[in-house]
């Protein structure tokens, strides 16, 4: 009996190694399995991070781009609105001006100014005998009218400088005599 008390012993022994084993190897695989929890967490977090950098940063393209965009449009305002006084003085001396081989030379350079307006989307803004409009034109001279006006609008009935516009905003705006 003693070898089969010993063999059972044996076999006990073996099945209890053989649990703590498995015991081992449940608590390793639920330790590995909690590290992997936790790396999916840490990567999906990563992941969110990036999606937002990425679109904070395709925003800030955006925004930077926008910005260049505007200041690049105020620049060439500038420029133009600077340029303007000449364009009105080659037209108030192509007015005075006898000698035709002078004056042909100051017309071609007047076109090649107005083509540059033109390049740039700048137009005059009409006036005469247009209604009077604030945003663009400035009354600097008012005459009261003979004739009887129904509407009681203002009238535009004499231009001193052109106004100037782009698309988008009034570059300068016409200088003008009004009627009531």
């Amino acid at each position: 009996m003693t070898n089969t008390t010993s063999s059972n012993e044996e076999i006990k022994a073996a099945a209890e190694q053989e649990q703590q084993k498995d015991e081992k190897k449940k608590a390793k695989t639920k330790s590995l399995s909690a590290q992997l929890e936790e790396a999916k967490q840490t990567a999906e977090e990563y992941k969110d991070l990036l999606q937002r950098l990425q679109a904070e940063f395709e925003n800030y393209r955006k925004r930077t781009a926008e910005s260049a965009r505007i200041s690049r449009g105020d620049g060439i305002c500038d420029v133009i609105i600077e340029l303007l006084p000449v364009i009105d003085n080659f037209e108030r001396g192509l007015a005075v001006i006898q000698d035709q081989t002078s004056k042909s030379g100051m017309e071609l350079i007047l076109k090649q100014l107005k083509d540059i307006l033109k390049k740039f989307d700048v137009c005059e803004i009409e006036a005469m005998g247009q209604a009077f409009n604030p945003d663009m034109h400035h009354a600097i001279a008012k005459e009261e009218s003979g004739e009887a006006q129904d509407d009681g609008e203002i009238k535009v009935v004499e231009v001193y400088s052109k106004g100037y516009r782009n698309k988008t905003k009034i570059l300068r705006p016409a200088m003008v005599k009004v009627s009531k």
